[in-house]
């Protein structure tokens, strides 16, 4: 009876081994999905953690007609907010959308055109500021995310590899991204905060490279879809400037007045050209009069206003 349980454990024993065997042969498919299972739920706790820290920016000019808009973040909790130097171009008013506030008082403390950058304030309301990562390295093929907000105020988001890394001066580095297919079903970001695996700031998408760069930009890859970034260190040094306030007027206050005379105007011109070309000299007159009329009371209007 011994020799037959001894038998018995020999032949249970080789059995595991072979049932272990088998289950390794199958192990490459297992592993891959639960890679696929892993990436995606990191990718949705960056976008969880992130996404209420993701701003848009829409931009006016003194006609109250849009011209720019774009990505920012909060960089504090000071309302300091991280976006791009093209976003602000010209601005005569502004009005910063966030998750769950909306702002109309916009400063600009600062603006580099040459790296695309700009930093605005706002009076922020329980707003919460993403991590900026310390002194970051990137690495060469180093899988990174960035997230923006779209007019809907979803977020965008898209993924990719860093495909080249330039250094500019010491610490700063300007990076390529070379994006990929998105696991997640979001709208693909054009613009916003670059991030790393943990959701922490290591940089920020530009529309450009920097002037008076010597970058051998890899040339396999058409310039449109190409996709820059600078680095963490680049943000701080800009963000550490003294500050050079501009403060833009509240949408929708004087932008309308405004609007009316520049319509005026230019209704004005064109209705003299027809005017003209019809040879009615009496309702050119009459038009004319009417329209230094209302220029004049919208001037009085304007001084008394300020006067008071």
């Amino acid at each position: 009876m011994r020799y037959l349980h001894i038998l018995f454990l020999t032949i249970m024993s080789l059995a595991l081994l072979s049932a272990s065997s088998s289950y390794s042969a199958e192990d490459p498919d297992s592993s891959s999905f639960m890679d696929l299972l892993s990436s995606v739920n990191e990718l949705s706790s960056i976008v969880k953690k992130t996404s209420n820290s993701t701003v848009m920016v829409v931009v006016y000019d003194a006609t109250g007609r849009e011209i720019g808009s774009g990505s920012g973040f909060f960089m504090d909790h000071q309302g300091n907010i991280l976006t791009n130097a093209f976003v602000i171009k010209d601005a005569y008013s502004a009005e910063v959308f966030s998750k769950s506030n909306h702002y109309d008082n916009v400063t600009i403390v600062g603006r580099d055109e040459n790296l695309d950058l700009a930093l605005i304030r706002v009076r922020a309301t329980n707003e919460t500021p993403l991590e900026l990562a310390s002194d970051y390295k990137m690495e060469q093929g180093e899988r990174v995310v960035y997230i923006g907000k779209a007019r809907t105020l979803n977020e965008t988001v898209s993924e990719g590899l860093i495909s080249s890394v330039y250094n500019l001066r010491a610490a700063e580095e300007l990076v390529n991204i070379q994006p990929t297919e998105s696991i997640l079903s979001f709208q693909v970001s054009t613009d916003g905060p670059l991030l790393n695996m943990k959701g922490h700031v290591i940089g920020m998408t530009v529309s450009k490279l920097p002037d008076n760069q010597n970058l051998n930009v890899d040339s396999g890859v058409p310039f449109e879809k190409k996709v820059f970034a600078v680095n963490i260190n680049i943000i701080k040094a800009f963000a550490s400037r003294p500050a050079s306030f501009e403060h833009l007027h509240p949408p929708r206050s004087k932008v309308w007045g405004k609007w009316f005379i520049w319509r005026l105007k230019t209704k004005t011109i064109n209705t003299f050209i027809a005017l003209y070309e019809m040879q009615t000299q009496t309702l050119v007159v009459i038009t004319l009069a009417i329209t230094v009329l209302v220029l004049l009371s919208y001037q009085l209007y304007q001084k008394l206003k300020k006067d008071n």
